[in-house]
């Protein structure tokens, strides 16, 4: 049985963007494929960041689903993958 939460996190780096921890995944598989000058490392790079966004794409619906307006004004709000920085 699932439990479903009781309110959106929006605090911390989910105030800069909605996926901070698939963000990190492909900074860390960019990195390592960078470290290890690896075509291989890149290509699964790539791969698992083309995989996160279908991911996203799909929990994204379902948060609309569960939240509604809320989810909305946040998803206007703050971006995806690449987060605007307050400087």
């Amino acid at each position: 049985m699932q439990t479903l939460p009781n309110s959106m996190v929006t605090t911390g780096p989910y105030a800069y963007i909605r996926n901070p921890m698939y963000l990190g995944h492909i900074i860390f598989l960019l990195g390592l494929a960078l470290f290890a000058r690896s075509k291989l490392v890149l290509a699964f790079a790539l791969g698992v960041a083309w995989w996160f966004n279908r991911r996203v794409e799909a929990d994204e619906r379902r948060l609309e689903e569960l939240w509604g307006e809320p989810y909305r004004s946040y998803k206007a709000a703050v971006p995806r993958w690449l987060p605007r920085l307050p400087f």
